[in-house]
């Protein structure tokens, strides 16, 4: 996932992490800022999601984010320049962690702040990775002719929805 959004593994210390991106227009919302989700995403990687605890957790221990909490002061847009985060751990126990994060422009502003509590343990058994494009859709069940129709079952088709028609997206509010 990292690298379908663009952020970069900077530095690694001992509960220390530095991750960074470089914001681009298909980060935006519709407001025309980087979009919320894009800040969450790369504080919770450099506090938890395998950076800055697991860089102080012993071989086969895993972080799992239990809460996460970002506030924002600024907004990133492509003029901001390289946004990084620094993640570092603020307690390791046996059991939880909590991390805390700082995202700053390239200009060092603070754009936002994050914290983190995550449950430590051995990681879930992962199915093997397959090719999503092989799964095959399941199908309904055929219902049984012997049996009466069921409440849901409609011998008539529904009638059409009309599709939903949506405003054209706004222009970027901060655009002159």
């Amino acid at each position: 996932m990292n690298t379908t959004v663009g952020i970069a593994l900077l530095t690694v210390e001992p509960g220390e992490v530095t991750l960074a991106f470089q914001p681009q227009a298909w980060h935006y919302n519709i407001i025309g800022i980087v979009h919320g989700g894009m800040i969450c995403t790369i504080a919770d990687t450099a506090m938890a999601m395998a950076m800055a605890v697991l860089s102080r957790l012993p071989s086969g221990l895993f972080p799992t984010t239990t809460d996460n909490q970002t506030r924002f002061y600024r907004p990133v847009t492509t003029d901001t320049g390289i946004v990084r985060c620094l993640g570092t751990v603020q307690y390791l126990g046996r059991r939880t962690a909590a991390a805390r994060a700082e995202v700053r422009d390239a200009q060092g502003r603070l754009t936002a702040q994050a914290t983190t509590t995550c449950l430590i343990g051995a990681p879930p058994p992962r199915a093997p990775m397959t090719d999503h494009t092989s799964r095959s859709i399941p199908q309904p069940a055929q219902e049984d002719p012997r049996r009466s129709p069921s409440p849901t079952s409609r011998t008539t088709p529904p009638t059409p929805t009309p599709p939903l028609t949506l405003p054209p997206l706004c222009a970027p509010w901060h655009a002159g």
